[in-house]
């Protein structure tokens, strides 16, 4: 039997890519879980292996952190989603899951996919 403090890992979450996986992982971290993602590098391997549910990103979690990263996934899980046969090429801001159709600033918050942390959208430097 496992203890609630365990350090064993558990997926929480199988996602649809590794840029799916990349963004939870990162909510994750930000609210302190221990996270891994087992399979990532099997998406290079596109054409040499059958990709599907047994090579997705999967999302690992210290079981001790369990119901801090449920609550985490929830949350990600009820956001807006981007349809992906978006033939146009909009995108979703990744801070408020609104449309930002083909910008760079998001039109409803101001985050930018060109650098997250600055205040100025026209800068690319970190």
């Amino acid at each position: 039997m496992m203890e609630a403090g365990s350090n064993e890992f558990f997926e929480l979450y199988r996602s649809f890519g590794h840029p799916e996986a990349m963004v939870l992982a990162v909510l994750l971290e930000a609210e302190g879980v221990e996270v891994r993602i087992d399979n990532a590098a099997l998406q290079g391997a596109f054409g040499e292996l059958p990709l599907g549910w047994s090579t997705a990103p999967r999302i690992m979690v210290a079981q001790r952190d369990s119901s801090v990263a449920k609550a985490v996934l929830a949350k990600f899980l009820s956001r807006p989603k981007s349809t992906p046969s978006n033939l146009r090429g909009d995108i979703d801001c990744l801070a408020c899951g609104s449309s930002m159709k083909l910008a760079s600033v998001c039109p409803e918050c101001g985050w930018s996919y060109l650098n997250p942390g600055s205040d100025d959208p026209e800068s690319t430097e970190p």
